[in-house]
């Protein structure tokens, strides 16, 4: 976006994607209105480079702003560029490399650990101990094999983060895909109501099947676990509701749920960085993957929150748009 001021940093010319970026098309004018009016983050102008966040109702942006005066009539010439992406795809991958060295530093000691703790557990099991004292070494040696599991399990949650393979991309039926997961999750819980709506017709994608099924498992994933947090462990009053359609030259994914919603009803970026998560025994690693995946095919993925008319968060919604 280019904007260009008079000596008072009254707005001259501002550019179509500037007016994209600010929010301000149509209804605002374009010319004779102060800068504070538009772009009040740039305050005091200084020449050079800043890196802003632009907040506007239609998301939050990371702008890299430069800043160059014109000698000849006094005004001020703003460029914007949009740096949202490049900053992410940075982020992501120092991140990367920190999962990939715990991940590393973490599963060297684990399967000794574990395999000591299960020969102990087998040889104290055959010593003639007292009945208080078996009890104890079963639960003590059971304590550290359900631990080191969940430190496992972390761990592989590090590694997928840290190493998306490369797509081995061919022709999938993306409705069998999708399908294969509901059935999972219907037959996991009874009470949870989960519908898919569906062209009659297989929506068929060149994806990686593989990822696909990771990328569904993840996002489902994070809709029960909400739903379980808002309605109680079984999720008797749970609803999910998944649709596959086409949209042009796209096919589009929807899943919504009826639980706790995301926390916040701006900006929701963040859930994409990795570790951000605001569940007690999340890592903040699955939306984090699920986009890596989306970016792999070339697609896109958006989250928003389901508020009633009060503005009460009633659930959450998640769309992912791919190229057909």
């Amino acid at each position: 976006g280019v904007i260009v001021l008079d000596a008072g940093q009254s707005v001259q010319m501002m550019n179509r994607p500037a007016q994209i970026l600010l929010g301000c098309g149509g209804e605002t004018p374009l010319s004779d209105i102060a800068l504070q009016g538009v772009l009040p983050e740039i305050l005091p102008l200084r020449t050079g480079e800043q890196h802003i966040t632009l907040k506007r109702p239609h998301g939050s942006r990371q702008i890299l702003a430069r800043i160059a005066q014109q000698t000849d009539t006094g005004g001020t010439v703003i460029s914007l560029d949009d740096v949202t992406e490049l900053a992410q795809a940075q982020r992501v991958a120092a991140w990367s490399d920190v999962a990939k060295t715990l991940a590393h530093e973490i599963k060297n000691p684990l399967t000794p650990i574990q395999l000591s703790t299960e020969r102990m557990q087998r040889r104290l099991g055959r010593l003639d101990l007292a009945e208080a004292e078996k009890t104890m070494v079963a639960e003590c040696t059971s304590t550290i094999l359900r631990q080191t599991d969940n430190i496992m399990r972390l761990v592989n949650e590090f590694s997928s983060f840290a190493r998306i393979p490369t797509p081995q991309k061919q022709l999938e039926n993306l409705t069998a895909l999708v399908s294969e997961i509901i059935a999972l999750y219907r037959h996991s819980y009874p009470s949870l109501s989960v519908t898919f709506s569906k062209p009659q017709e297989a929506v068929t994608l060149i994806c990686d099947a593989g990822l696909m099924r990771q990328l569904f498992t993840n996002v489902f994933k994070n809709a029960l676990e909400s739903i379980q947090e808002r309605h109680g462990p079984n999720a008797p009053e749970g609803q999910i509701l998944c649709s596959l359609a086409h949209q042009g030259q796209h096919v589009l994914l929807t899943i919504e749920d009826n639980g706790v919603g995301f926390d916040g009803l701006d900006d929701l970026s963040p859930f994409f960085q990795p570790y951000r998560t605001t569940k007690a025994m999340g890592t903040g690693l699955g939306l984090s993957i699920v986009q890596k995946i989306v970016d792999e095919h070339g697609g896109n993925i958006a989250l928003s929150n389901i508020c009633d008319a009060d503005g009460q968060k009633q659930g959450a919604r998640v769309v992912i748009t791919l190229p057909s």
